[in-house]
Parts: C-alpha cells; sequence; structure tokens
C-alpha cells in the first residue's frame, strides 16, 4: 500500500502477511485492547481502516519469518486485497468472491454494533457480564463481525469437500509451523 511505502509493515510482503510470518504485532497497542476488551467490555477494534493504516506506519515489527498471529497484518491484507480487486470494501469483497457463489444468504459481516442481528447469541466476559462484541472494518478480516445461523453450514461444507471458491487443498498448511501443521511441533 503507498500509504506504507517506507515504514517497515511497509516491506512485509504479502505472502509474509498471509502467513502471519511478517513480524507485523497482533494489535498496535495491547494495553488500550486490554482494557477495552476485557476490563471494560468494549469493542476494541472500533478505528477506521483510514486510522488503522495511519497506525500501522509507525508500528515496530517482531522477528520476521517466525509465525506469530497478527489481526493487525490480516486486516492490512484484507484492505490491500480490496484494493487489488477493485472492491468498494471489504464486505463487498468476501460477499462476491465467497458468500455469494456459496449461496450464504444469512452470512453477514458487521461493521458495528447496530448491525448485529436481532436475537444474536452474545457471549459473556470473564466476570459474567456482556460485552460488546467484536466488529468494525477492521476488525472482520480477522474474523470478527461474521454473524451468521446455525443452519448456515455451506463454508464447513465448502472446506471439508476442498470446494472453496478460490482455494485448492483449503485443509492443507501453506508455509511449515502453521496451525494444524504435524511439522510445527
Amino acid at each position: 500500500m503507498p500509504e506504507l511505502a517506507g515504514t517497515p509493515a511497509g516491506e512485509a510482503t504479502l505472502e509474509e502477511v498471509a502467513s502471519h510470518r511478517s513480524g507485523i504485532p497482533s494489535v498496535q497497542d495491547m494495553g488500550r485492547f486490554l482494557l477495552h476488551s476485557h476490563i471494560l467490555g468494549l469493542n476494541p477494534f472500533t478505528e477506521s481502516t483510514d486510522q488503522l493504516i495511519d497506525s500501522a506506519r509507525t508500528i515496530k515489527l517482531g522477528q520476521r519469518g517466525k509465525f506469530d498471529y497478527s489481526n493487525l497484518g490480516v486486516s492490512l491484507l484484507s484492505e490491500a486485497l480490496t484494493r487489488a480487486a477493485g472492491a468498494d470494501s471489504w464486505t463487498s469483497y468476501v460477499t462476491e468472491r465467497l458468500f455469494t457463489p456459496l449461496g450464504l444468504e444469512h452470512t453477514t459481516l458487521t461493521t458495528g454494533q447496530t448491525d448485529i442481528p436481532n436475537g444474536a447469541i452474545h457471549g459473556v466476559l470473564a466476570n459474567r457480564r456482556r460485552g460488546q462484541s467484536l466488529s468494525g472494518p477492521r476488525s472482520n478480516p480477522a474474523g470478527a463481525g461474521v454473524w451468521s445461523t446455525p443452519e448456515e453450514t455451506r463454508y464447513a461444507q465448502a472446506v471439508l469437500s476442498d470446494t472453496v471458491p478460490g482455494s485448492d487443498n483449503a485443509q492443507e498448511p501453506r508455509w511449515p509451523g502453521m496451525l494444524g501443521d504435524p511439522a510445527a511441533g
């Protein structure tokens, strides 16, 4: 992304980001994340995509080449993919490339608390209080904000039958050390 040119995050390759080997941390500000999500029960992912990119300019990378899951990296990758595809948003990209081909009619990405479907089941925090659900344009690519019905099993069926649109062998690890890779130890 041109906005990250000349920054450590901008030097990470798409393959490194996709395989969680870029050194990009999982969250920009761990203290803020813990305060909002674990103590206050608030959604910590309220930044816009522009704010996400702006904050990524100043991050310090961890060890490149070593597997370390990164929500932040996945969010940056999704923006790069959205732009490369010429899509209006991550939601439209995923809808066109995955939801529509699989016939997922009751699955959606939410961008805020008001988008969560009526009757949705919410989790609770360790203190037994109901927290806000994770949703927002920045967190959707990392899996937050995806809402579906229990009957909507087409994605799982597609993974199990290796028919996920745009993917061959969806269950096979792509890089050594990925979760589920027996060689990871």
